[in-house]
């Protein structure tokens, strides 16, 4: 395979992913007891929280629990699987990890709606007993303000898909499904290093009881694709008004033969099981007058070799190609968006039809 013409687009793809600390997809489980309280995360051995008359908790007898062994850089994902049940008194629980649902707006110190952060830790509204995360930096947390306090005093707040709490602002996990089974998403902040758990309550974690066993899957940032310039006979242009764009007659029964070439994490993309790993789509957009006139052409004529709105990968040539019929495109410029069909990097060219 020939690879000495992608040696700039692998610097670039390489470039992107440099420091990421991609990692494999991995699974920490941890018992998360009922006397965690998530106020005394990331604070040093004495450390009080949740006041209650003369008695509070302290650290290390009521630490919440960190989860360890996971990679926690930005850009990752994490889902949880959780059973188990607590209560806030000493009693057996019968409270499933979604939390008590007659005890629905709870927050720190009982005072809801008034919010009480503490140790730098925002507060929270959600069920009592729920299950809860927070994530921290390296430093204490209580070396500046909480952040905003999230409310989840709602069934479709809680019924989240994915999730981007910030750093030191509590979220609600509970079972990590939907009320229909759907499996929940956080998305890790940046500058996150350390992950803790516990269950929700106002005051005194100390007399709580039961424990919850929860599973943390982490799955890496998503592949960083570097997509190429467009290749020749089609003229590389970076803007709709470049004089340099190519020219098609209208009503030719010609094509425009779009190619370029992509690398992901670094690698060429070179073998059609790598093009297939990650499918290129286009979108032909005739530009108006204004961007609100601008029209998708639905109905691209193509070469027989493609499909739909996918590129074909040319294992000879080492590069995506789509033909695009010019018979049935009106006069006019055109931008021509490369993107990749399962998200991520975007690439626009811009042609005329005159």
């Amino acid at each position: 395979m020939r690879r000495e013409a992608l040696t700039l687009l692998t610097a670039i793809a390489a470039a992107l992913i440099v420091g990421s600390g991609v990692a494999a997809a991995a699974t920490s489980s941890v018992t998360v007891p009922g006397t965690a309280d998530p106020w005394l995360a990331g604070m040093p051995d004495g450390s009080i929280a949740s006041i209650d008359g003369s008695q509070y908790d302290t650290v290390p007898a009521q630490s919440p629990t960190q989860v360890t062994s996971l990679d926690l850089t930005a850009g990752g994902v994490l889902t949880f699987d959780v059973s188990g049940s607590v209560n806030f008194f000493p009693d057996p629980s019968g409270d499933p990890p979604d939390g008590n649902s007659n005890i629905i707006n709870f927050s720190h110190y009982n005072d809801y709606p008034i919010l009480d952060p503490e140790n730098g830790i925002s507060d929270i509204n959600a069920p009592a007993n729920a299950l809860i995360g927070v994530f921290l930096g390296p430093d204490r947390p209580d070396t500046s303000s909480a952040p905003s306090a999230l409310d989840f005093g709602t069934s479709q707040s809680r019924d989240y898909t994915t999730i981007s709490p910030s750093l030191r602002q509590l979220f609600f996990i509970g079972d990590g499904r939907t009320s229909t089974g759907e499996v929940q998403s956080v998305n890790i902040p940046n500058g996150a290093t350390r992950l803790f758990l516990g269950p929700m309550d106002g005051v005194g974690w100390w007399n709580n009881s039961g424990s919850f066993n929860v599973q943390v899957h982490h799955a890496p940032p998503a592949p960083t694709c570097a997509i190429g310039e467009i290749e020749p006979p089609v003229n590389d242009v970076s803007s709709a008004t470049d004089q340099g764009m190519s020219a098609y007659k209208y009503g030719s029964r010609g094509v425009i033969p779009a190619k370029f070439r992509a690398a992901c994490n670094g690698d060429p993309i070179d073998t059609q099981a790598e093009a297939e790993a990650h499918p290129m789509k286009l979108k032909l957009t005739k530009l108006g007058a204004t961007p609100d006139q601008d029209a998708v052409v639905e109905n691209t004529v193509t070469g027989s070799a493609n499909t739909g709105d996918l590129f074909r990968f040319d294992d000879v040539a080492d590069h995506y190609i789509y033909n695009i019929g010019v018979k049935n495109l009106a006069s006019g410029t055109y931008k021509l968006t490369i993107s990749e069909a399962n998200g991520g990097a975007t690439h626009d060219e811009w042609f005329s039809v005159k």
